[in-house]
């Protein structure tokens, strides 16, 4: 499950997501779990057991076995889904403010 892996961030935003996106496939560091760390570090370095270590020397970084990986942003698109609503006396509001409005009432008994 886990990859040698090493990244050069080009900014400390890069290391910082590079490190969310780790910590989302179930990396950690040993020192402090998944909290973001060391985000001033030039290099991040991944083992297959699923710890993650830094360096900043970069003649190590070229030596170092592992899979070099860039961190990729993806943008996508989602429909904007408007919540319904009813009007009642000329006036607009959430169907689901109504409803749970409605509930809290007692019906009048004829």
């Amino acid at each position: 499950m886990f990859k040698k892996m090493k990244f050069a961030p080009k900014t400390r935003d890069e290391m910082i997501h590079a490190q969310n996106a780790l910590f989302k496939l179930g990396y950690r560091w040993s020192g402090c779990g998944q909290n973001i760390a060391y985000s001033n570090q030039n290099f991040l370095y991944t083992n297959e057991f699923g710890t993650i270590t830094h360096g900043d020397d970069a003649e190590y970084f070229n030596r170092r076995e592992g899979v070099e990986v860039i961190l990729v942003t993806v943008h996508t698109l989602e429909e904007v889904i408007k919540p319904e609503t009813v009007e009642l006396n000329g006036k607009t509001y959430l169907k689901t403010d109504l409803e749970a409005a409605l509930e809290k009432l007692k019906p009048v008994e004829e």
